[in-house]
């Protein structure tokens, strides 16, 4: 039974390896904004070390482009200020959130989450995943 778990383990180590590994996008309304909540399944499998890994994110709209910010947990808490400036020109063209996993066995391709966003929804809905 070992053999086996510590082959799941290897293959899951080489396969999510190459890949960005971010999974379970979930999107909640904070006080100050909005949240991205995910999953990172190397960390989840203990493949990685949650200590190592540091995401870099970017918020874009049609218009406008932020700063790269970096955070330290599986979690993104973008301001109402970011969000009204990415949605400025009224379009109906969804936020996107570029994010950019860093650890130290590899850098992957950033996954790119869309969405839409006003300030007077209580509900957000992941329009499209892009990867690579």
């Amino acid at each position: 039974m070992e053999t086996l778990l510590d082959r799941r383990q290897m293959v899951a180590a080489y396969w999510l390896g190459k890949v960005d590994a971010l999974s379970k996008f979930e999107i909640e309304k904070t006080g100050a904004g909005v949240a991205l909540n995910f999953r990172d399944l190397l960390v989840d499998q203990g493949l990685v070390l949650a200590e190592s890994t540091k995401y870099t994110y970017q918020v874009r709209g049609p218009r406008y482009k932020s700063q790269k910010q970096t955070v330290l947990r599986p979690e993104i808490r973008i301001d109402r200020e970011m969000l009204s400036a990415a949605i400025e020109q009224g379009t109906d063209t969804p936020i996107e959130i570029s994010i950019w996993p860093h650890r130290r066995v590899s850098n992957p391709e950033p996954v790119k989450i869309y969405f839409d966003w006003s300030p007077s929804r209580d509900q957000f809905t992941v329009r499209r995943i892009s990867r690579g």
